[in-house]
C-alpha cells in the first residue's frame, strides 16, 4: 500500500496528501501541488499532536504544509517516518 492511500491519511473523510503547499519565502511563488520539490523539515506540533508540519523546497523558495489526522499515534509515526527521509542542505 503507498502511504498517501492509508485509510488514516485524512481528516474525516477528506483526504490531506498532498498537503497544500503555502510559500514563505524566496523566489517567486510557482504555487507547487502535488509530490514535488525537496523535503527540508517535518515537525509535529506541539500543541495539537494530531498536526504535522512539512517544510519543503523548490524552484528557490520555500513553502509550508500542514496535515491534520484524525489518529494521533499515526500522526507521530508519519512525522518519525519523513523525517528519516529529510535532506540535509
Amino acid at each position: 500500500m503507498q502511504l498517501r492511500k492509508h485509510s488514516f491519511m485524512s481528516h474525516g473523510w477528506v483526504p490531506i496528501w498532498p498537503p497544500e503547499w503555502k510559500w514563505i519565502f524566496g523566489e517567486d511563488n510557482t504555487h507547487p501541488v502535488d509530490e514535488i520539490g525537496v523535503l527540508e523539515d517535518v515537525q509535529q506540533s506541539s500543541v495539537d499532536p494530531n498536526v504535522c508540519f512539512l517544510t519543503m523546497r523548490h524552484a528557490g523558495a520555500s513553502y509550508a504544509g500542514r496535515l491534520h489526522f484524525d489518529h494521533q499515534g499515526f500522526c507521530q509515526q508519519f512525522c518519525e517516518l519523513l523525517k528519516a527521509t529529510v535532506v540535509d542542505p
